[in-house]
């Protein structure tokens, strides 16, 4: 099963990472999807 959350709290992009801060129960390796403002959706890994 998976939880759709939402989180809009990026505060900075450097190259290819992008940095979320306020985000909680997360784990190293787990996989994301992020919707940029033109609606298209890239997909990610959190590092930290």
């Amino acid at each position: 099963m998976s939880v759709i959350k939402e989180y809009r709290t990026a505060s900075e992009v450097v190259g290819p990472l992008m940095i979320v801060e306020q985000v909680n129960n997360v784990s190293y390796n787990e996989l994301v999807e992020i919707q940029l403002h033109n609606g298209e959706i890239r997909r990610g890994q959190v590092l930290e």
